[in-house]
């Protein structure tokens, strides 16, 4: 996951702007895979390493509303919580997350034999990179959405369960640590791993305000 995020950032970052936002997702995405299939290569015993990735891009403009942009890949979420909804936004990679697709079309099947609900469909691992969320459109956000990203290891929480820690803490840091706690409380067997980035989207400062900085921990 080092490899790829780094990769990934350091094109993402090195090609912005661009009037191809989408087209930049999706080269960043390459160059994060071919690193980790060379890393791969040059040392056997890593063979099988992967990841799934979840990446955000947020604009914001003097004459436009906030915004944000995504590419995913895998089975991590990407939530958007607006007056106390909670809306998964880029799809979901999963072996189970097919089956209940197909049961929404009505066109239900049975599991294979073997398959599990958790195996990934697609995630990044050098190889071929089977499906990637990457919408060319942009979401507009409003003052006072909350988006929450994070890997699948949240899943042990309900919707209810993030609903409530989200509404219930008013920074985004407090959040963070208020969920982590909840999946820990939980005691969950074989609890997969992890990991929680929280954005509020804030009302626009008006022009002459002072801005209050604070140093957080890591």
């Amino acid at each position: 996951s080092n490899i790829v995020t780094q990769t990934f950032n350091k094109h993402l970052t090195s090609h912005y702007p661009s009037n191809d936002i989408t087209g930049v997702f999706r080269e960043g995405l390459e160059e994060a895979n071919q690193a980790l299939a060379v890393t791969v290569q040059e040392t056997q015993a890593l063979t099988g390493m992967g990841c799934t990735l979840v990446s955000v891009l947020f604009e914001k403009s003097l004459y436009e509303r906030s915004s944000m942009r995504w590419l995913s890949v895998g089975d991590s979420h990407l939530y958007l919580l607006r007056n106390n909804v909670l809306q998964k936004k880029n799809a979901n990679h999963s072996y189970g997350a097919y089956l209940d697709q197909m049961a929404a079309q009505g066109t239900p099947i049975e599991p294979e034999p073997g398959c599990v609900r958790n195996m990934l469909l697609s995630s990044i691992t050098g190889g071929a990179i089977n499906l990637v969320d990457c919408p060319q459109a942009r979401l507009h956000l409003e003052e006072g959405d909350r988006i929450i990203i994070a890997t699948d290891g949240l899943d042990t929480l309900n919707s209810d369960k993030i609903i409530d820690i989200c509404t219930g803490a008013t920074a985004a840091k407090a959040c963070v640590d208020k969920l982590l706690e909840a999946v820990i409380e939980a005691k969950k067997r074989r609890q997969d791993n992890t990991t929680v980035v929280v954005v509020d989207v804030l009302a626009k400062q008006p022009a002459g305000s002072s801005l209050v900085w604070k140093s957080l921990p890591p």
